[in-house]
């Protein structure tokens, strides 16, 4: 019985090293992304927690358990897009506004998610392969690279044949070791 609590043991904490390693490599949040993350999941609690109402559809279900995740892991753009997929919905009786707030809303919303889709352009625009296009349209510099690489690809072939060489001498019986 001992064993099994070990075991499982060891499995919790695996899952909470991969958990942290997950968060490690995760982006960090400002704070104003911190509030609107937190802002974002309390309009969704407000819409569709399993508390509140007993007779969600499955999508909603859905929905409910991917924002929990999306909240804990901090993933913003997860909420963002929840957030857009419970609002694309019918509204429920109760929440109908005039349509005047609906549209303001809506507008409010999609330009918040322009401005964040902008931004993340931005980003991958400052990131690698786009880093690379000074290197790439200078021909020389691409060919000396790529002279380099050859170079280094034959070097690794070379000590690779090398060690297998060795190998071979090792797993012959009866053979003589020459280093």
């Amino acid at each position: 019985m001992e064993y099994l609590e070990y075991i499982e043991k060891l499995h919790t904490m695996a899952k909470d090293l991969d958990y942290a390693r997950f968060l490690k490599d995760c982006r960090k949040l400002t704070n104003e992304e911190a509030r609107e993350l937190k802002r974002l999941y309390q309009m969704i609690v407000k819409e569709i927690h399993p508390d509140v109402y007993s007779h969600l559809e499955e999508k909603d279900k859905l929905y409910w358990s991917r924002a929990v995740e999306a909240y804990e892991k901090g993933d913003l753009e997860m909420l963002r897009t929840l957030r857009e997929l419970i609002d694309d919905q019918e509204p429920k009786e109760a929440e109908k506004g005039s349509a005047l707030e609906e549209l303001a809303d809506k507008q409010e919303q999609l330009l918040s998610t322009v401005k964040h889709l902008l931004e993340a352009v931005d980003r991958i625009k400052k990131a690698f392969p786009f880093t690379e296009e000074e290197f790439l349209a200078d021909k020389e510099k691409v060919a000396a690279k790529r002279a380099n690489l050859k170079a280094a690809v034959k070097e690794s072939r070379e000590i690779l044949e090398d060690y297998q060489f060795r190998l071979t001498l090792f797993t012959k019986p009866e053979s003589s070791i020459i280093c």
